[in-house]
């Protein structure tokens, strides 16, 4: 008797031990989807950012001065420069998540382009070419 008695024990163990390590394995599956999740999110609203800045400049015809204003930015030296928090709201200083740039390409017969650029620690995160048409002369 003594002996089936311990044998039940060991097999609740071992179940327990199961249960354990598939709870584990899931948790950590959780945790780096919301993660992922999270990250992505940030993405997603620097991406929304750029096309605001886009469809800014084309409904203003290249107003760099007037996009900077809208956008809570700086216009210098043909360079739009935004920075943005990881909420996607504008902010100013050194505490960024992201930077967004907006820089006047050449001028071509009909039309202006700008390259707008979002970039984080020196990395590109995502780029967009914009293109209205100039004003007449």
């Amino acid at each position: 008797m003594k002996n089936k008695a311990f044998l039940s024990i060991i097999e609740q163990l071992v179940m327990l031990l199961v249960f354990t390590l598939a709870a584990a394995i899931c948790l950590q599956g959780f945790f780096t989807a919301n993660k992922i999740s999270q990250t992505r999110d940030v993405l997603d609203k620097a991406v929304f950012s750029a096309q605001t800045a886009a469809e800014i400049l084309k409904s203003t015809k290249g107003n760099f001065s007037y996009a900077a204003s809208a956008l809570s930015g700086s216009y210098e030296e043909n360079t739009l420069t935004v920075y943005y928090d990881a909420q996607g709201k504008a902010v100013h200083g050194e505490d960024f998540c992201y930077k967004l740039t907006a820089k006047k390409l050449p001028a071509k017969e009909l039309c202006q382009s700008a390259i707008i650029s979002l970039t984080s620690d020196s990395d590109t995160i995502f780029e967009l070419e914009v293109t209205w048409q100039r004003r007449p002369q």
